[in-house]
């Protein structure tokens, strides 16, 4: 569920201490007004995360990654991030619209122009301005005359190689016989967990998982990097799909049951259901077929393949719903 009350929510510049009992101190905040605990809550928490794969990675590697803030009425707010190695500096954006292309190269200009001191109230007050408002609008704007337009995507499209780095990551890092495999469990709702060393890669991942589903998606526990704080609700009995890095993978030793578990890093699945099988074989392998042709494509082959799949899979759903009511009136 997206509510698109406005693009761009809150713009801050997060320097990471080097140490995993400080907070991360804030260098630049806009709106200077704006105050959202729980967004502040968990930067602070994820700090101790960062921090770790700042030193995992300490070269001048940028590195993009999201995360997502869900309210009771189940409506997502994304923190898109930028954080910079070598600095130690870390650029998040809270927004209601899943638009990752769109706010990491918006992040990029903004690093440029900070490092430079261009950076003005007047140039991130496009952002909130009302004819960027609607999801379902494709736009374009920009920051300033110097700064190229950014154009907003097409809510109807579908994600395609190499354009979305979240599913090119997805067909890099994970092969195809996992891929099958957590896209089944996906389909059953089971708990999942994706374990992952960079963040960049772990919340790709997550987030071209939840979008391969499509025209469904993830109604459950949703989580594309896990706080330390939350590591509890790895042990929820309901459906999950959350991302937690390889640091915290203490989270293993709290005896999880029945639940699947990919590590990216080393391509390697976990799990004690046989999912796969309970799907029709000629809907797996068409897919399988598809999927290998497509994968070292550019395009949306690999989006309308996973799309063809649910539409053999659930584009009769009608003719059950009429059958059970043609029983029910020959019972009567």
């Amino acid at each position: 569920m997206i509510n698109s009350s406005v693009i761009l929510v809150f713009f801050y510049f997060v320097c990471l201490v080097l140490c995993c009992f400080a907070d991360p101190g804030v260098l630049f905040q806009f709106p200077e007004d704006f105050c959202d605990e729980v967004s502040t809550h968990v930067c602070s928490s994820l700090q101790c995360i960062i921090f770790t794969d700042v030193m995992s990675y300490w070269n001048d590697t940028v590195q993009h990654f999201t995360f997502v803030l869900t309210d009771l009425e189940g409506c997502q707010r994304f923190g898109f991030c930028r954080l910079t190695n070598s600095t130690q500096t870390c650029l998040c954006m809270l927004s209601y619209l899943p638009w990752f292309e769109v706010f990491y190269k918006l992040l990029n200009n903004l690093a440029d122009y900070l490092t430079k001191g261009q950076v003005s109230f007047c140039m991130l007050s496009v952002c909130v301005s009302p004819g960027l408002s609607h999801p379902l609008i494709q736009c374009c704007f920009r920051l300033s005359p110097q700064v190229p337009y950014f154009i907003a995507p097409d809510p109807r499209s579908l994600p395609s190689i190499p354009e979305s780095r979240n599913l090119t990551e997805l067909i890099v890092a994970v092969d195809m016989s996992n891929l099958l495999q957590i896209y089944a469990s996906m389909l059953f709702e089971r708990r999942i967990l994706i374990f992952a060393s960079k963040l960049s890669t772990l919340t790709a991942c997550v987030h071209a998982l939840s979008a391969v589903i499509y025209p469904m998606y993830w109604q459950h526990i949703f989580i594309p990097i896990l706080p330390p704080h939350l590591l509890d609700y790895c042990c929820a009995p309901m459906p999950y799909l959350i991302g937690v890095h390889s640091s915290l993978s203490e989270v293993e030793s709290r005896g999880l049951e029945e639940v699947v578990i990919l590590n990216v890093d080393t391509n390697t699945l976990e799990t004690t259901f046989d999912d796969l099988k309970r799907i029709p074989s000629d809907v797996m392998s068409g897919l399988k077929v598809r999927l290998k042709r497509q994968a070292v494509s550019p395009g949306c082959g690999v989006a309308k393949a996973f799309l063809r799949a649910q539409a053999l899979l659930f584009g009769g759903y009608r003719d059950a719903v009429q059958g059970d009511k043609v029983s029910n009136k020959s019972s009567k």
